[in-house]
C-alpha cells in the first residue's frame, strides 16, 4: 500500500506581508493629498472671505464716524479712542489685523479724497500687488 504521510507544513505567520503594507501606505498617501490640496485650497479662500468681510464691517464703521465728524476720515487711533462722550467706535485694544497677520490701512480713496479707502496688502503683505483687498474691489465684486 502506498499510504501518503501527510506531508508537515509550517505555520503560516499571522500578519500582512510588507508588499500589503506598502500598498496600504500609498493608498493613505494618495488620499491625504487629495483631501489635504482640498481643505488648503478652501482655507484660502475662506481668509480672502474673511478679509472682505472685515474690510466691508470696518468701511461701515468709518463711514459712520465720518457722518458725525464733518466728512474726516478716521486714523486707528479715532476708532480706537473713546471720543469726548466716552463713545468708542470700535471695541478693542489695538487695530484689527487681516488673516495674515497685518493691520488693515484705512486712507483716502486714491480716485476721490474725500472718500476712506480700507485695504489689506493680502497674503504676501505687500502694498500694491495682485492679492490686494480692498474696500473698491470688494464693492465692484458685489455689484457685479
Amino acid at each position: 500500500m502506498n499510504r501518503h504521510l501527510p506531508v508537515a507544513r509550517a505555520p503560516r505567520a499571522a500578519g500582512f506581508t510588507l508588499v500589503e503594507i506598502m500598498v496600504v501606505v500609498v493608498i493613505l498617501g494618495l488620499l491625504a493629498t487629495i483631501v489635504g490640496s482640498n481643505v488648503l485650497g478652501r482655507s484660502a479662500k475662506a481668509e480672502v472671505s474673511t478679509a472682505e468681510i472685515n474690510i466691508s464691517q470696518l468701511k461701515d464703521t468709518v463711514d459712520q464716524y465720518m457722518i458725525e465728524n464733518r466728512r474726516r476720515i478716521p486714523t486707528w487711533e479715532d476708532l480706537l479712542t473713546p471720543d469726548r462722550t466716552g463713545h468708542k467706535w470700535i471695541q478693542r485694544e489695538d487695530p484689527q489685523l487681516d488673516p495674515w497677520g497685518n493691520e488693515y490701512v484705512i486712507t483716502f480713496d486714491p480716485d476721490y479724497e474725500q472718500l476712506p479707502f480700507i485695504v489689506s496688502w493680502g497674503p504676501d503683505g505687500l502694498e500694491g500687488t495682485d492679492d490686494d483687498i480692498d474696500s473698491k474691489s470688494i464693492t465692484r465684486n458685489d455689484e457685479g
